[in-house]
């Protein structure tokens, strides 16, 4: 079972590194990149501890609803900027 989790890890962040990188301009592509790496570790690290943090005034049910809302608010989001990219890169 770890050889096969060890093939979805590389092969998520091989295809994690290509969209980064032909998804960000050429000029400050370092920049776009620490960036997104910044925002991904900072995350990695702080939802382990908000998460305990509504445990412990709370109990599991309600800690997996807070995970189910911010990943649905997320997706909109993300979701809403993809439809604005692709609505301004229309020819008129």
């Amino acid at each position: 079972q770890s050889v096969i989790n060890g093939f979805g890890a590389i092969g998520l962040n091989v295809t994690l590194l290509n969209g980064l990188l032909i998804n960000t301009p050429v000029k400050n592509r370092l920049l776009y990149i620490g960036a997104y790496n910044t925002l991904v570790n900072l995350s990695l690290g702080l939802s382990p501890l908000i998460i305990q943090a509504v445990m412990d005034v709370s109990n599991d049910r309600v800690a997996l609803v807070v995970v189910g809302a911010s990943r649905i608010v997320v997706s909109c989001v993300l979701l809403y900027f993809l439809l604005l990219r692709k609505r301004s890169s229309k020819p008129a």
